[in-house]
Formats: structure tokens, sequence, C-alpha cells
């Protein structure tokens, strides 16, 4: 006869909350904030929903940032294309840091990779916007 599972057991097999990658994109000195700039590739686990967190550093001249998520899709079989998924703002909030988190369905299908686009309302001086990816 089969052992018992324990509620304990169930959820260690499938809580969410796993860190699938973190990382940061820099505008420097002299970078246009307008201009879109992307992650490299970032390889997902097999998984129905995400949840993707941005922490948008105080500045108050850039206005609200605009992040894009991307599949990877071989829609010919052969070549990779950047395939339009998603768009979500993070809005300036006036002499704050902000931080916003998005659930994000259908992301990685195709060659379950994903790129990250990241880009401001205005043009300012330096900044760094940190991202993490949970499964």
């Amino acid at each position: 006869m089969g052992g018992v599972f324990q509620i304990k057991d169930i959820l260690a097999k499938t809580s969410s909350g796993e860190l699938i990658a973190r990382g940061e994109i820099t505008f420097a000195e002299g970078d246009n904030l307008t201009v879109e700039k992307k992650t490299d590739p970032i390889l997902l686990p097999v998984g129905r929903i995400y949840y993707l967190v941005i922490e948008k550093p105080t500045e108050n001249t850039a206005g609200d940032l605009t992040v894009k998520t991307y599949n990877l899709v071989k829609i010919d079989g052969t070549n990779e294309r950047e395939v339009l998924h998603s768009i979500h703002t993070v809005e300036k909030i006036t002499d704050s840091p902000t931080y916003r988190g998005f659930l994000i369905q259908g992301l990685g299908f195709g060659e379950r990779k994903v790129k990250l686009g990241f880009k401001f309302a205005s043009d300012s001086g330096a900044i760094t916007v940190k991202w993490a990816l949970f499964k």
C-alpha cells in the first residue's frame, strides 16, 4: 500500500515562487532612455504563470517606464523571431522608487526563451532598473 501524502509534500512539489532569473538594465550617462534596451535571452522552465517584479529607482525626469516581454519563436521553423508578448507600465511616483509585479501567462511559448525590454517616457540621466522573474 502506498504512503500517505501530507499537504506539505504536495506544496513542496507544486509551490510557486521559484526564482528563474534576475538582472538589471543600465542606461548609462549619454544613453537615450526613450530607446528600448533588451535583456539577453532568458531560458524558462516549463510553467504556466510567471511573476515579473520590477524595481524602478527614483528618477523624476525619466517619467513612466514601459516594460515589454518577448517570446522567441521560430515561426518558419529555422529563424528565431522576437514576438511581442505583453506591455506593462511602471508609473513614475515623484521622489520615490517604484516597485511593481505582474502576473504573466503565455510567457515562453515557442522556444521557451524570452527577452525583456525597457524604455522610459523621457530622456534623463543615468538610471538602473532591476528585475526578477519567478515561476
